[in-house]
């Protein structure tokens, strides 16, 4: 019995551990595109994300993909990490 369990859990696991592997991937290339921005790209005056902002983006994806699920450019030249997908609305700035 506690053996079924067991593989009952590693198979969770697995699973959980896959899931956030294809969003850090996900993530890690949607924060990669915003090298292609230019001023203006937002349709006024939004400044070019910087690669030093997007290297730093992409290193704290693996720390930040298990609690935010969304993330996108700031008008300012920055990265905005966000939680959509509960009432606490949290969200984290680089840049």
């Amino acid at each position: 019995m506690s053996n079924i369990i067991g593989k009952e859990i590693t198979e969770r696991i697995r699973m959980k551990e896959n899931k956030y592997s294809i969003l850090r991937k996900e993530m890690w290339d949607k924060i990669e595109s915003f090298r292609n921005f230019k001023k203006g790209w937002d349709s006024y005056n939004g400044e070019p994300i910087p690669d030093k902002v997007i290297d730093e983006a992409k290193r704290l994806v693996p720390f930040l993909v298990t609690v935010y699920d969304f993330v996108a450019p700031d008008s300012d030249g920055g990265i905005v990490f966000e939680n959509k997908g509960n009432d606490i609305g949290l969200s984290i700035s680089v840049g």
